[in-house]
């Protein structure tokens, strides 16, 4: 084959593979990659065993492997992370490199970048996370605020929901701990349940 039948078959290749991606195939080249949607996987080059399903579902994907995406724009910026589960819009949207975490809701976990081993179920539920691990977020906009706080455990609606930076915090029920922001160690149980709580620690209020 001559250089100028060569170069046309690159050129011919390099057109038809953006088509294709144009067209809402993803370029999932390894067998073990699933793409459905416009622009899936649209970067991947030696990840494996990823599944992406939704407009830009995995976009900026190369590397990561293990990783599932389902909805318009589930972890769309991850780059190397793995073993991601993202379903809804948006949900682990900005996550670049963080590993091992679970978001189901529109926005949940939406600009976790470097966190892990986080779990997220609901609306914005730990929506503002961006290098915090080890947290868990069931209900609307709980732990929504949280930042770089680790080990929180929040359910309910808005629990823990203005928590920053403060760790290893447990609240259960609409609202509780709903002011806390760096308080740390705190247990709440029950609906507004030490609501007015911001910086205290290792409190725990009695049973009623």
């Amino acid at each position: 084959m001559n250089r100028t039948v060569w170069k046309f078959c690159v050129s011919f290749l390099a057109a038809l593979l953006v088509t294709l991606s144009s067209a809402g195939f993803g370029l999932a080249l390894d067998p073990s990659n699933t793409a459905l949607g416009t622009a899936a996987l649209n970067s991947i080059t030696s990840g494996t065993n990823d599944t992406a399903v939704g407009a830009q579902a995995l976009l900026d994907d190369d590397t990561g492997n293990d990783n599932t995406g389902c909805g318009s724009g589930t972890l769309l910026k991850n780059g190397s992370g793995s073993g991601n589960t993202a379903t809804g819009f948006n949900a682990l949207n900005g996550n670049t490199m963080g590993n091992d975490d679970t978001a189901n809701g529109s926005s949940a976990l939406s600009r976790n970048t470097t966190g892990f081993g986080n779990t997220a179920s609901g609306f914005a539920a730990l929506g503002s996370n961006t290098t915090a691990s080890y947290n868990t977020a069931s209900g609307f906009q709980a732990l929504f605020a949280n930042t770089a706080g680790d080990y929180n455990t929040a359910n309910g609606g808005n629990a823990l929901g203005a928590n920053t930076t403060g760790n290893d915090n447990t609240a259960g029920g609409f609202n509780s701990l709903g002011s806390n922001t760096t308080g740390s160690g705190n247990t709440a149980n029950g609906f507004q349940a030490l609501l007015s709580n911001s910086t205290g620690a290792s409190n725990t209020p009695p049973m009623v």
